[in-house]
């Protein structure tokens, strides 16, 4: 099992900046096995190759971004997606209703921790007998995975 975690928007909190999200995304993605996996990497490749970089020979795009692509594109990346061999499982955070605390660089961490442990725990890993390979987005530092691993 393969086990993918990765968030949309942003943690920060001056809503005089444009760009600032007003709500913050954890997704998991549970490929319930390798063929699932090879399966996504090959939809991912096929879009990137087909609706994405085919026309943008100079700038290449490395991965898929949700709020950056189309309907269409969606529907086509979708498309490629194995039926049953995968589960998505996600929390969404209003942003508006974050307490003071949680909005300090250690209270990001905190709260990031926080979301990422409460959507995980929804899942059934519990339930797996075999081996579970877990993937963290790279946005963080090797000490806040630290304190990430150890939070979960």
């Amino acid at each position: 099992m393969f086990v993918f975690l990765d968030e949309s928007g942003d943690l920060g909190f001056d809503w005089s900046k444009k760009g600032t999200s007003k709500y913050f995304t954890v997704t998991v993605l549970i490929c319930h096995n390798k063929n699932a996996t090879d399966k996504i990497r090959q939809a991912i490749k096929k879009t990137l190759r087909n609706k994405i970089n085919h026309k943008k020979p100079k700038r290449v795009s490395k991965e898929l971004k949700g709020t950056g692509t189309t309907i269409e594109i969606k529907k086509y990346f979708y498309s490629k997606l194995p039926d049953d061999e995968l589960s998505i499982y996600s929390v969404t955070l209003n942003k508006k209703r974050v307490k003071d605390h949680l909005k300090t660089k250690d209270g990001k961490k905190k709260l990031y921790n926080f979301l990422a442990h409460f959507i995980i725990k929804e899942t059934p890993l519990q339930k797996v007998s075999t081996n579970v390979n877990f993937v963290l987005d790279k946005c963080k530092s090797k000490a806040e995975i630290k304190d990430f691993n150890q939070y979960l």
